[in-house]
C-alpha cells in the first residue's frame, strides 16, 4: 500500500512520501511539529519555523519567537497557536509573534477543532477563537499531565497523557470522568479518531475504543519508539523510527470517509504494516 501526501518532522530532517527520502537538514535543530494552513506545510522547531507549499522546499520564516522548543503548532482561523516551553504564542505571518500564555508543564495538548483552539493549560481546559482570548471551560478539571486532546463531537472529548490517564467529556468539556486504562504506568503521548474508532499510543503500545470510555490494547508489530499518530481521512498513520521522528500530517485534510486498517509507517524500511 503506498501512502502519499505526508509530511514528516523529524529531529532534523523534514520528510515527504512517497519513497520517504531526506529533503532538508538543518543540523540540530530539531522540528517538532507541523501543521497545514490551507496552502502550505508549516513545521515548527527551536524558536523558529520553515514553509513549504510542497514538502520539498523550504523557506525558514526569521520571527522574534524567544529561544524555546516548540512543541506543538496548530493553525486555524487565519492565525497560527505554538505550544512552546516557555508558554504559548500567537501569529498571523510566522514573523511577529505575540505572547499570551505563561509557562506550564508539558504544553502538548493542543487543537484546533470545530472553529475553536483547545488546550489543557495546567489542569484546566480552556478554548479560544483567535487564540490570543482564552476562555476557561473547566478548572481544576484534570487528575493527570495533559499530553494529546481529540473529539468525536463538540461536545464528546478525550484526553490522555502521563501515568496511563485517560479521561473524557461528553458535554464539551464542562465535567470530566476519568477512565481505566487497560495498560499501567506508561504515558499515552497521543490520539487520532476516525469516524468511529479513537486509537491511542504510548511508546510501543496501541490501545482503541469505540467510545472513549472502553479501552482495549491492541496487538500491533511496534517494536520501537513511536512518536504521533494521525488519521488521515482514510488511515491512521504512525509516525515512527529509531531516528526519533515526531510528527505526521497529512494534505489535504480530509474528511472521515471510512475506517481502513491501522497503518504504521517506517522511514527506515520504507514500508508499510497493518495491525492485528
Amino acid at each position: 500500500m503506498t501512502i502519499k501526501n505526508l509530511v514528516f518532522a523529524a529531529n532534523n530532517e523534514t520528510l515527504v512520501g512517497e519513497e520517504w527520502s531526506l529533503l532538508y537538514d538543518r543540523g540540530s535543530t530539531s522540528y517538532r511539529s507541523v501543521c497545514w494552513d490551507g496552502s502550505k506545510f508549516v513545521a515548527a522547531a527551536q524558536y523558529r519555523t520553515m514553509r513549504s507549499s510542497n514538502g520539498i522546499d523550504w523557506t525558514i520564516e526569521r520571527s522574534n519567537l524567544p529561544a524555546t522548543q516548540i512543541r506543538r503548532l496548530e493553525y486555524g482561523n487565519g492565525v497560527y497557536v505554538a505550544a512552546t516551553n516557555s508558554g504559548y504564542f500567537v501569529s498571523s505571518d510566522l514573523i511577529s509573534w505575540t505572547q499570551v500564555l505563561n509557562a506550564f508543564t508539558n504544553p502538548f495538548a493542543l487543537r484546533f477543532k470545530y472553529g475553536k483552539f483547545y488546550s489543557v493549560v495546567g489542569i484546566s481546559v480552556m478554548s479560544s477563537t483567535d487564540g490570543i482570548n482564552w476562555t476557561t471551560i473547566s478548572s481544576n478539571s484534570m487528575t493527570g499531565v495533559a499530553q494529546d486532546i481529540e473529539f468525536a463531537s463538540e461536545s464528546n472529548i478525550v484526553i490522555v497523557g502521563s501515568n496511563s490517564f485517560i479521561t473524557s467529556s461528553s458535554d464539551g468539556g464542562l465535567t470530566w470522568i476519568d477512565r481505566t486504562s487497560p495498560i499501567a504506568n506508561t504515558a499515552i503521548s497521543g490520539i487520532a479518531r476516525s469516524n468511529s474508532l479513537y486509537v491511542a499510543r504510548t511508546a510501543t503500545q496501541i490501545i482503541t475504543s469505540s467510545d472513549g470510555i472502553t479501552w482495549t490494547v491492541r496487538t500491533s508489530n511496534i517494536s520501537t519508539t513511536s512518536y504521533w499518530i494521525h488519521w488521515s481521512g482514510t488511515i491512521f498513520t504512525l509516525a515512527y523510527s529509531m531516528l526519533s521522528y515526531k510528527h505526521v500530517v497529512c494534505t489535504p485534510p480530509e474528511s472521515d470517509v471510512r475506517l481502513s486498517d491501522i497503518q504504521v509507517v517506517c522511514y527506515q524500511s520504507l514500508s508499510s504494516h497493518s495491525m492485528t
